[in-house]
């Protein structure tokens, strides 16, 4: 009766070795996954960041550009109210002359 119990437990005992093995098995999957997981979403995340700091610096260069071209915009504006105030001066001038 010892041995048939000694048989039992020692068959027990290898059941839960080999379920522990298992266990570890899969303990050491879900882990690699995990890694492998975790590796991506900072890839992913790396990449964002790098998209929303190209985004941004593209839309301040818009920004920079647009800036620019109401500048020139307005000293083209500028030089052409100076142009007709120029011309009206002159065509006063004219009169002047002509009144004389």
């Amino acid at each position: 009766a010892i041995s048939w119990e000694a048989h039992a437990i020692n068959e027990e005992k290898a059941a839960v070795i080999a379920e522990n093995r298992y266990v570890r098995e899969e303990v050491i999957r879900a882990n690699s996954q995990l890694e492998a997981l975790q590796s991506q979403l900072r890839h992913e995340v790396v990449g964002m960041i790098d998209h929303t700091r190209r985004t941004s610096e593209t839309e301040a260069s818009w920004e920079n550009l647009l800036e620019m071209r109401m500048r020139m915009q307005w000293q083209s504006a500028m030089a052409k109210v100076a142009e007709v105030e120029a011309q009206e001066q002159e065509c006063v001038r004219s009169l002047l002359e002509v009144g004389e």
